[in-house]
């Protein structure tokens, strides 16, 4: 096994299927298929012998350039499984926005500005509308607005061109004001939010 770790990614294949052949050690085959490149064909084997620790090691690698349903089916695996930032983390991966942000929404995980920046289609990104990428900015916004993080929420909305929801948004993260004051008044902002929606 040392040894075909060691050797050239074709070697690799060809060990990983002499052990997925024998049907022993498909530990040893699923590190080997994921060691030599083959993603899917590591992912679709520990899936079949339920390696789900190995199944983690290579999500970790998996990347936009990976196969989409890949990405797919590894984050449904990690929303089976209770881990949904993982999910969230390969759904934005996938370019899947929609669906991450709705799992961030139902299993109320913080939308970080990391995560929202990931999220967050360049103006000049081929293949989709400027409604779309509008409609997506306001979407974050929304998640950032019910989780209380204004000052993320004031910067998507912008991004977006909602000035009526920026001026919303403004007062609830000012300096100022006290901070009962403040909260009582993004409780009403919040609310007002929720009536424009």
């Amino acid at each position: 096994m040392n040894l075909s770790l060691l050797s050239s990614p074709e070697d690799m294949m060809e060990a990983a299927r002499y052990y997925e052949e024998k049907g022993l050690q498909m530990d040893r085959a699923v590190m080997l298929y994921h060691k030599s490149g083959h993603f899917s064909k590591a992912v679709e084997l520990a899936f079949a012998t339920q390696q789900f620790g190995a199944l983690q090691l290579i999500a970790e690698e998996l990347d936009e350039n990976s196969d989409p349903a890949l990405l797919s089916r590894c984050s449904d695996f990690f929303i089976e499984h209770s881990q949904f930032e993982k999910a969230v983390e390969l759904l934005v991966t996938a370019k899947k926005y929609h669906e991450a942000l709705q799992l961030c929404l139902e299993q109320n995980l913080t939308i970080t500005e990391d995560m929202a920046e990931k999220m967050t289609v360049s103006k000049d990104s081929t293949g989709l509308s400027d409604d779309f990428r509008r409609e997506l900015l306001e979407r974050i916004a929304d998640c950032c607005l019910r989780q209380g993080n204004y000052h993320l929420a004031t910067k998507k909305y912008t991004q977006a061109g909602n000035k009526t929801k920026v001026r919303v948004c403004r007062p609830c993260y000012g300096v100022n004001s006290s901070l009962h004051r403040r909260r009582a008044h993004c409780t009403q902002w919040q609310r007002l939010c929720e009536q424009l929606e």
